[in-house]
Formats: structure tokens, C-alpha cells, sequence
């Protein structure tokens, strides 16, 4: 079976997990906060999911808040000048209808639906250079979801991690292991 590593569990690493899970691949997530602990966290972002991510939501499965979470259909933003007056204001009404969910609602419950799905395993850890290692060596493909730190925080050159890829991986972090498993 195809198996794929997943490197971060956000809004984009989880609906990928579950989308590459329902194309019948092996996805193994790695995250470095339990669901309980994202659930029981800060608020990751205030986001709005418009229409082209609904309907990815909805294709792979992942549509859990449709009946419960009002739509929002219009969108306005209005910013002050220096005397606390208005410089501009807008407001559009949107093509389809978009939807808000919390993260730390949304992100547990996809946690666990990874983990029920055949094929699915979260992994709770922050990935340090051995795990990589490991995760690529078991892996056919590794994605990397955008991490602002950890592990990829300090790579500078980072050629491939599949071991299906020409070239080699070679990267350094200070008080860290490298992959070429020297110490940095």
C-alpha cells in the first residue's frame, strides 16, 4: 500500500490525511499537540472557510458543522484614520455561503477521525531529526505542512525526504542531530 507522512496537523494537513486516506493511501500525521491539547488550547486563527474549501470538506467527509454552524454570506471590513474617524469601509455579499468553526473544535474532531479511518495514524510528538529520519525511511512521500517552527525551523537545505528522490537530504541544526546523523 502506499504510505505517506504528513509532517503537521493544521486545516491543511489534516484535510490532506483524510483526503489521501479516502484515495486509499496510508497517512501517518505527526503533530506535536494531542486533540486535547489543541482543543483545550488558544485560538489558532479566526478564520472563514469560503466556498472552494467547503466543497473539499464536503468531498472528503469532513463536513461535520454544516446543520450547526450559520452561514455567512457577506463579508465587510472597516479600518479608523488618526482621528478615530473612518478612512474606509466595504462590505460585499459573498457568491456562496461561508462557514466559521473554531479551530480547536474543528482539529480534534478531524484528529480523530484520522485515527478511525482504516489506514489513518496520528502520531503526538514533536518531530526532531531521528523521526524524520524513521518517517522517511517508512514512507514513500513526506509533506511538510507550513510550520512557523520546530523541526524545519532551522534547515537551511533540505534536498528530499522520500528515499525515492535522486539526491540526498542534508541539513543542519544547532544542538541538534543532522540527518546525515552527525552531530551539529
Amino acid at each position: 500500500m502506499r504510505r505517506v507522512a504528513i509532517v503537521g496537523a493544521g486545516q491543511s494537513g489534516l484535510q490532506l490525511a483524510l483526503g489521501l486516506l479516502g484515495a486509499g493511501y496510508q497517512v501517518t500525521v505527526v503533530s506535536d499537540r494531542s486533540a486535547e491539547e489543541v482543543a483545550a488550547g488558544r485560538v489558532l486563527s479566526s478564520q472563514c472557510m469560503f466556498d472552494g474549501a467547503l466543497q473539499t470538506e464536503r468531498a472528503t467527509g469532513l463536513h461535520f458543522w454544516s446543520d450547526a454552524c450559520p452561514p455567512v454570506e457577506g463579508i465587510s471590513l472597516a479600518a479608523a484614520n488618526r482621528s478615530g474617524g473612518k478612512a474606509f469601509q466595504w462590505a460585499a455579499r459573498l457568491d456562496a455561503p461561508a462557514q466559521s468553526v473554531d479551530q480547536r473544535l474543528k482539529l480534534p474532531r478531524w484528529m480523530s477521525e484520522l485515527e478511525r479511518r482504516d489506514g489513518g495514524r496520528l502520531v503526538t510528538r514533536e518531530a526532531d531529526a531521528n523521526d524524520l529520519e524513521a518517517l522517511a525511511r517508512e514512507h514513500k512521500i513526506m509533506v511538510f505542512e507550513g510550520i512557523p517552527s520546530g523541526p524545519m525551523d532551522c534547515w537551511g537545505d533540505v534536498r528530499s525526504t522520500s528515499p525515492e528522490a535522486p539526491g540526498s537530504w542534508r541539513h543542519s541544526c544547532r544542538g541538534r542531530r543532522s540527518a546525515a546523523g552527525t552531530s551539529s
